[in-house]
């Protein structure tokens, strides 16, 4: 099939479109050489075509068949251009490697990557990025940033630890991000024509919200942002609002602190006060969706069971990673921490590296993750700042949760979480 336009060439040469377009290789790039004559030379007719919902819906289909052996020979095709790309590109990068690798010279820190970064566990080989390194007070907030790129949009990570970054997403990592969103959603939802999606999330610079609603839309759903219709909503509003729209899928946070009244938890204790049985009867059958921290198992019993909803998705890492996405299920083991957040990582896109940590619990570690074709910041080996269960073979990264709120229960012996009182946005008292 052809995408050839007026004065649109494409490129058959995967090597050449990095220095046409001037950006990291992306798993796009091989879906426009599989399945179409070539990739788009230009950065305007790349984003067009892959705009376009027939291409992006073949696009979804096409990352929604990637086996995972497949996603896993994708990604490590795809490791090295994005990790020569940011020392190209980022002083701050290059000067990183170079003194952990005891490296002086930019040519010779090149060759040693060309060399040693050829497949996603090469990474052990680097340090990881922290959420200090890119937050040190002598910074610019852009001071990650690829120099000269459009921005498509910004978003800020980290607001519920006190310390936002702000994160840009260029044309194709935004589209990028959320085409492979899209993929993942379908794959553990049950979407159908003229299903309603409510968002329950705050508008930008947060970025669950406008991230999700972009890739729902991209495949036809039809998304209803309450920040565009509420401000300052009570639990009750909220309520009344499912009540009338009768949404097929709801996007909100698990747990709400400090008066977050769309949380799940909120909403579902204020309709069992009230006796008014709304979350039952409009969500019986339905999903939701969970975002910005873990649930607890409590939580997800009560939703299963009290609510009957149909099944429960959980996302994570939508700023700096663009996002994944996983099923928490209705059954857990006896030995299972109390609560749940899991994603399937999506190999094609990201490169996790397990971080061995001596003070994390058993079977969890640190994690750091690699945004394969990040443009407009790259991303490579961030640590979050968080402990995770990684399985590479499955492709899975479970239980996931900030490092310091981890803690073992001496009566129990299960690991539990508490979330400080000025955590804002997350769970507390799981």
């Amino acid at each position: 099939m052809s995408i050839r336009r007026k004065n649109g060439a494409v490129c058959s040469d995967l090597e050449a479109i990095r220095p046409l377009q001037d950006r990291p290789l992306n798993v796009l790039d091989l879906f426009f050489l599989e399945k179409y004559d070539g990739i788009p030379e230009r950065m305007e007719d790349y984003v067009g075509a892959i705009g376009h919902p027939a291409i992006a819906e073949e696009c979804i289909r096409y990352l929604m068949g990637l086996s995972g052996n497949e996603a896993q020979r994708i990604g490590d095709q795809l490791i090295q251009d994005s990790v020569l790309y940011a020392i190209d590109k980022s002083k701050l990068y290059q000067n990183k490697y170079m003194n952990y690798l005891n490296i002086t010279d930019p040519d010779r820190l090149r060759d040693w990557i060309i060399n040693n970064i050829k497949t996603g566990e090469d990474m052990d080989l680097l340090p990881s990025l922290k959420n200090e390194d890119i937050r040190r007070p002598e910074l610019e907030h852009n001071a990650w940033w690829v120099a000269g790129k459009r921005i498509a949009g910004t978003y800020q990570t980290g607001g519920s630890t006190g310390k936002p970054s702000i994160i840009p997403f260029s044309p194709i990592d935004k589209i990028l991000g959320s085409l492979t969103n899209a993929a993942l959603v379908r794959k553990y939802l049950d979407i159908n024509d003229g299903d309603k999606l409510l968002i329950l999330a705050p508008a930008e610079p947060h970025p669950l919200g406008p991230l999700l609603a972009y890739s729902f839309e991209i495949m036809g759903i039809s998304t209803i942002p309450y920040w565009k219709h509420f401000k300052n909503p009570s639990p009750e509003d909220i309520l009344s609002m499912i009540s009338e729209i009768k949404p097929d899928i709801v996007v909100s946070a698990p747990h709400g602190p400090k008066g977050a009244n769309a949380a799940f938890d909120v909403l579902l204790a204020t309709d069992q006060r009230n006796g008014t049985d709304i979350l039952p009867n409009c969500l019986d059958g339905k999903a939701i969706f969970s975002g910005g921290a873990p649930m607890a198992r409590n939580l997800v019993d009560e939703l299963y069971d009290s609510v009957g909803v149909k099944s429960i998705i959980c996302g994570y890492g939508s700023a700096q990673f663009c996002g994944s996405v996983g099923k928490i299920d209705r059954d857990h083991g006896e030995n299972d921490p109390d609560f749940a957040s899991n994603v399937e990582i999506p190999a094609h896109f990201w490169s996790v590296s397990p971080i061995p940590d001596p003070e994390a619990p058993d079977s969890w570690s640190r994690f750091g993750i690699t945004v394969l074709g990040r443009e407009a910041m790259p991303i490579i080996k961030f640590d979050p700042g968080d402990y995770g269960q990684v399985n590479l073979s499955e492709k899975k990264l479970d239980n996931i949760c900030r490092v310091e709120w981890f803690y073992k229960d001496a009566a129990t012996g299960r690991y539990c979480v508490k979330i400080p009182s000025q955590v804002y946005t997350c769970i507390s008292g799981v």
